[in-house]
């Protein structure tokens, strides 16, 4: 599928040491659209690229963690046609499913 991409970032997050974190911060990243990564995320996978971290100074001490991820994103451009399910008619609406995962309504 054309709307459909799968990359690779080297990020650097910094939070609370432990690995919940780390997850949580990608977890945050989930069908909202990223304009550094120009799409947006629906799946991902971790590799950590090091145990080691950066300790920021302050008085909650937060770590600089390292990782790659392989990341699956949706990024559509105009004039692109997407895979869709007509799932409902009404008098006054029309609603689809995109790609399996997103839901639209024409009114």
């Amino acid at each position: 599928m054309e709307a459909l991409k799968e990359c690779t970032a080297n990020m650097v997050v910094y939070l609370h040491p432990s690995k919940a974190a780390v997850y949580r911060q990608l977890s945050s990243l989930f069908f909202k659209f990223n304009e550094a990564l120009d799409g947006v995320v629906l799946t991902y996978e971790l590799k950590f690229s090091s145990d080691l971290a950066k300790i920021l100074p302050g008085i909650h001490p937060y770590f600089g963690v390292r990782f790659e991820a392989k990341l699956l994103l949706f990024y559509p451009k105009p004039e692109m046609l997407l895979e869709r399910e007509v799932v409902k008619v009404g008098q006054q609406s029309i609603h689809i499913i995109v790609l399996v995962f997103s839901s639209a309504v024409i009114a």
